[in-house]
């Protein structure tokens, strides 16, 4: 039986509003995944600032030869215990707390499945992160959109006191020089 007008429009309605949820949650999965690595980055950095005068490249060999995000932040962590003041280390360690705070949605984002639920009744579209039935003994919460935006904002934030730590770290061990200005 050929389907009427009402419809055909009813279920290009029906899809458009699943199209959009599912757009918009990977967006946001695209979005966390670049502000990790942009973590990520600001990371090796402070750990290059924080081993001088070891040279960077054999800073980065060993930040890089830590396979995962944990391993790397726990080398940065050990590199600020033994080079930083007491004031760059406090700040390090509410920095650090901070990152794990995200931890979860990190591993989500890396990890999990994406999922759109609709109501038909309703009318309203669910996409979320979450494991795949049956594959993972983690139950863990569904992971939305509104979840990883609130993220990358969150991980932007420490990601810019790494950056500023990092900044006061290199001033401290006058690794900053002033370059003349071109005329």
């Amino acid at each position: 039986m050929p389907l009427d007008g009402d419809a055909v429009k009813e279920l290009m309605r029906r899809q458009d509003r699943i199209f959009k949820a599912r757009d918009r949650l990977h967006k946001e999965v695209g979005r966390v995944v670049i502000v990790i690595s942009e973590l990520e980055s600001a990371l090796a950095l402070l750990l290059i600032v924080a081993s001088a005068p070891v040279k960077t490249k054999k800073c980065l060999e060993l930040f890089h030869s830590q396979q995962s995000f944990e391993k790397k932040l726990r080398l940065t962590d050990f590199v600020i215990d033994l080079s930083a003041t007491k004031a760059e280390a406090k700040e390090w360690h509410k920095i650090h707390s901070e990152i794990g705070k995200n931890k979860d949605i990190r591993n989500s984002a890396a990890h999990q499945h994406s999922w759109i639920f609709e109501d038909d009744e309703a009318g309203v579209v669910r996409a979320f992160l979450g494991p795949v039935a049956g594959l993972s003994e983690k139950k863990g919460k569904e992971i939305n959109a509104e979840d990883l935006e609130d993220a990358s904002a969150s991980i932007t934030k420490v990601r810019e006191k790494v950056s500023k730590l990092t900044f006061d770290m290199a001033e401290r061990k006058n690794l900053i020089s002033e370059e003349p200005e071109d005329d």
